[in-house]
Order: C-alpha cells, then sequence, then structure tokens
C-alpha cells in the first residue's frame, strides 16, 4: 500500500545502473580494499613516526603540522591519481575488447549513460580515498603551522585534478584501437602523467608555504583558481563528449557533439583570458593569455588528426538529416561527420587560435596586451614569437593535409585512419631523416640542428625562432600546394553533401525530392 502523491512535482532521479554495478564490484573485490588498508596502515605509521621523531627534539617545532601535511598530500596524490584512474580504465578497456561488449551492445542504455556512470564510478572512489585521508589531514591541522583554507584549496585542486585524470582514462579506454596499441597509448599517458604528479604536489607545497589560504580576498587567488576551474571544466567535458562519441554506433552523426562542444570550449577558453585581464584591472602581464594560446595547439592538432582519419561517406542515417537550405547545409557541413568538413571546422579553429596568439604574443610587433610599454626588444621578441606561433600551426596543417592526400593516393582502399597516421608520421621523417643524412656523411655536429631545415616543425624549438620567416613561408607555400592537390576531392565530398530521401516521403520543408543515386 503506498502513501498520498505529493502534490508538489519534483524531479525524479534515477540512480545509474552502470554507478551501481561498478560499486558492488569494487566493494568485492580485494584489491580495492587491500589498497585502501594499506594506506591506512601507511599514513598510521607515517603519522606515528614524525610525531615521535619530532618529540625527541628540545624544542618545538612550529612548522611541524605543515610538514606532516605535505607528507600525507604526496602520499594522496601518487595513490590517487594512479589507482583510481587506472582502476576505472582498466576496467572499462576490458569491456571494449571483442569478448566482452555486452554492455555497449545488449543494453537500453545510451552512451552517454554508460560513459557517466563509468566517470561517477570512479569520482566516488576518489571520494573514499579522500574520506580515508581527512582524519590525518585534521590532525595536521592540530599539530599547528598550517591553516585551514590551505588544507581546504589544495585538498579541492587535487580531488578535481583526480576527477580529470579519470574522465582521461575513460577516454582512453574508448579507444577502438587493439590492445596493445592501447596499451602503449596509456603507458605514454602514464609517464606524462608523473610529471603533472609531480609539478601538482610541488605546486601544493609552495602554496602551503606562502599561506594561499590568506590570499582569498584578492584576485591574486581567484584569477588563478577561477582560470583552474574553467580549464578543468572545458578539458573533462572535451574528454567526457569525444568518450561518448567513440562508443557511439559509427552509422550515427558521432562528430556533430564532439565538434559543437570542442567549438563551445575553443571560444570560451579564448574569451576567458580577457575576461580575467579586465576583472584584474588590465594590470596582468598576459600570461594567462599566452598559456591560453599554447595550450590551444596541442588541441588543434589533435582534431587535425582525428578530421582526416574520418570517413568520407556519410550513412543514410546522417544523410537523412543534413537540412535542405543551402545556409544550413553549409553549417552542417562544417559540424557534420566526415573529413572534408572537418578541416573546415579544423580552420576555424585555427583563425581563433591565430587571433588570441597575436593577442598574446603581439604579433606585427607590440602587444595588444602591452599597450605600447614594451620595449625594442620585447617587440622584437613578440613579433618572433607570433611568426613561431603561425608557423606551427601552418606546419600542423600542412602535415594533415599532406597524410589526407598520400592516403588517397596511394591507400584509398585501407581504412581512412591511414591518413591520421601518415600525418604523425610526416613531420617525424622530416626530423629524423636530416640527422640521419647528417650522421652517414659524417657532418653531423652539436650546432648542425640550429641550422635552417625547411620542413621541420622540430626545427623551430631547436632555433628558438631564430629563422621563423623562413619557416613560415616554406610552411605556407606547403599548405598552398596541399590545398591545390587536395582541392577536386573537396569540393566533390561538398557537392555529394545532400539530404537523402527516398521517392516520395516529404522533406522538413514539405517539398518531395527523388532519392540521391550513389
Amino acid at each position: 500500500m503506498t502513501g498520498p502523491r505529493s502534490p508538489i512535482l519534483l524531479p525524479r532521479w534515477d540512480l545509474n545502473p552502470v554507478v551501481v554495478k561498478e560499486l558492488r564490484q569494487a566493494v568485492r573485490n580485494w584489491f580495492v580494499i587491500g589498497v585502501l588498508l594499506l594506506l591506512l596502515l601507511i599514513l598510521f605509521v607515517a603519522m606515528v613516526m614524525y610525531v615521535i621523531t619530532e618529540s625527541i627534539g628540545a624544542t618545538a617545532n612550529p612548522t611541524l603540522g605543515r610538514s606532516v601535511f605535505q607528507l600525507f598530500f604526496g602520499i594522496l596524490s601518487v595513490g590517487s591519481m594512479i589507482f583510481i584512474p587506472g582502476y576505472t580504465g582498466t576496467r572499462f578497456a576490458k569491456e571494449r575488447e571483442d569478448a566482452n561488449v555486452d554492455l555497449m551492445f545488449i543494453t537500453t542504455l545510451t552512451p552517454g549513460q554508460i560513459i557517466r556512470g563509468k566517470i561517477l564510478c570512479g569520482v566516488i572512489l576518489t571520494g573514499l580515498f579522500f574520506s580515508v585521508f581527512m582524519p590525518f589531514m585534521a590532525f595536521t591541522y592540530l599539530l599547528r603551522g598550517i591553516d585551514l583554507p590551505s588544507i581546504f584549496i589544495v585538498l579541492v585542486m587535487n580531488f578535481i585534478t583526480v576527477t580529470a585524470m579519470i574522465h582521461l582514462a575513460v577516454f582512453l579506454a574508448s579507444l577502438p584501437v587493439s590492445r596493445n596499441f592501447k596499451i602503449g597509448i596509456t603507458a605514454g599517458t602514464f609517464f606524462l602523467g608523473v610529471s603533472w604528479i609531480g609539478g601538482l604536489t610541488f605546486g601544493a607545497f609552495e602554496m602551503i608555504n606562502r599561506g594561499v589560504g590568506s590570499r582569498l580576498g584578492s584576485w591574486d587567488f581567484w584569477g588563478p583558481a577561477l582560470t583552474f576551474l574553467v580549464a578543468a571544466a572545458l578539458v573533462m567535458r572535451v574528454l567526457y563528449i569525444a568518450a561518448v562519441a567513440l562508443i557511439t554506433a559509427p552509422s550515427a552523426n558521432r562528430a556533430l557533439p564532439v565538434r559543437v562542444n570542442t567549438t563551445i570550449c575553443f571560444l570560451v577558453a579564448a574569451v576567458i583570458p580577457l575576461l580575467w585581464e579586465y576583472f584584474g584591472g588590465g594590470s596582468g602581464s598576459g600570461i594567462t593569455e599566452k598559456v591560453s594560446a599554447i595550450f590551444g595547439l596541442p588541441l588543434l592538432a589533435v582534431c587535425l588528426i582525428v578530421c582526416v582519419s574520418s570517413h568520407d561517406k556519410l550513412s543514410l542515417r546522417i544523410r537523412r538529416t543534413i537540412p535542405i537550405t543551402p545556409f544550413k547545409r553549409a553549417v552542417a557541413f562544417v559540424f557534420y561527420s566526415g573529413a572534408a568538413g572537418g578541416l573546415v571546422w579544423c580552420a576555424l579553429l585555427a583563425v581563433c587560435t591565430l587571433t588570441l596568439g597575436f593577442l598574446s604574443f603581439g604579433g606585427a610587433g607590440g602587444g595588444w596586451l602591452g599597450f605600447g610599454r614594451k620595449t625594442s626588444y620585447a617587440m622584437t621578441s613578440g613579433a618572433s614569437d607570433w611568426l613561431v606561433f603561425a608557423s606551427i600551426i601552418a606546419y600542423f596543417f600542412a602535415y594533415a593535409l599532406t597524410g589526407l592526400y598520400l592516403h588517397r593516393r596511394f591507400w584509398s582502399t585501407r581504412p581512412p585512419k591511414l591518413a591520421g597516421i601518415a600525418a604523425i608520421i610526416v613531420p617525424l621523417l622530416f626530423g629524423v631523416i636530416p640527422t640521419l643524412v647528417l650522421f652517414f656523411l659524417n657532418r653531423f655536429t652539436s650546432t648542425a640542428l640550429d641550422q635552417f631545415l625547411p620542413g621541420n616543425i622540430f626545427n623551430l624549438f631547436v632555433q628558438n625562432g631564430a629563422n621563423a620567416p623562413m619557416h613560415i613561408m616554406v610552411a605556407a607555400a606547403w599548405l598552398i600546394v596541399m590545398i591545390i592537390l587536395n582541392a577536386p576531392w573537396f569540393f566533390r565530398q561538398f557537392a555529394a553533401f545532400k539530404n537523402y530521401l527516398p521517392a516520395g516521403e516529404k522533406a522538413a520543408d514539405g517539398s518531395t525530392l527523388p532519392p540521391i543515386i550513389d
């Protein structure tokens, strides 16, 4: 017998079944329980040894709480950032294998529910790990030398970082590649993550030593803090959308949500530094803008590789949703699945990146952010930085279009992902072949790589932008040649981007169109 129904309509919240399944398996897993018990033992022994060691001294240590907190925080960072993403990603990667795909195909759950369940399970496990550490963290405050706001700030920063790494682990586990290839990618990401863990840990130590909790009322704290929060939110959003797209059916329009959300995140990342500069009173040095522009480069490179690796032929499921009107069709061409539209989309992202780089590095001599305060040396340096920035983007597009042309010209019957692989191999060849040639000619010296090497993007960094004008000319010429070679293919793709309707079926505007014959 049920009670009377509430007259107030409340939103119904249904627990994700993936979360229930994952948490039940986690609490029954002796490995997870063993790791938690091991961490408790390590924390207890470390705390006892530290307190006994300090009690032997003749004088009291006023910074004992800070030292113990740094020890505990280091253990928490290493344990949570390695174990939780690794555990979440490994379990999901096993379910993505060909022998264990029941969750993906024999279920009424949407791809978004599956990914959200995996991520939410990792977040709950992270909260469980942090709850184990909380009594010990509170004990450090009683030992003096550290304040509660500083403890709270660095723990929140650590929690957000672990959550972002869980998103990255789920994204890597969603990649439709073989186990060995996925292990290689994960290994590379692991070594990169170790550097992140070290940087975060030592950065937290520096924040604790400077008393970050005492700066809560100044923009010096809220500027970097809000930047960190926005950057983490944007990264997690992009990784989540990409993971959902990877486990969605190939016949679906998987590129649409990825490109729309990435564009929004890209624009937010470009606008936020300018807002911070405005709210900060215009007294900043432009470091936030420079960081945003530089971090836009790897995102642009990944987008280019993914786009050139896309299929040219769209499924009927996608073609049925293509708009009829020319303007809407042109917009859909940019955001729908397909390599040709993806290149246009990447070009729009490149324009935003170049604009932000122009404002950050002071293109054409002098910087917009400097307001005329730069010296002549700084103006020359700014112009050189701008040319290096523009050369990198031009090389990115040249490599991507080269890989696309090589795939269509020599491996047209092979999977399109070979175009992305070729786009990665081309710059590696330009970086390795000159070195091997100089070595076998017995002309390889410590200054050999400092010379101008056309087409080699790594030469830009070795020279520190010394020959940036020559590199931008080479990259622009190479890019123009590749655009000309790929132009016929591009126009064929745009002409074939039309709505498919069977005979007699009416379109959205009420007209009847004949079917498109492929």
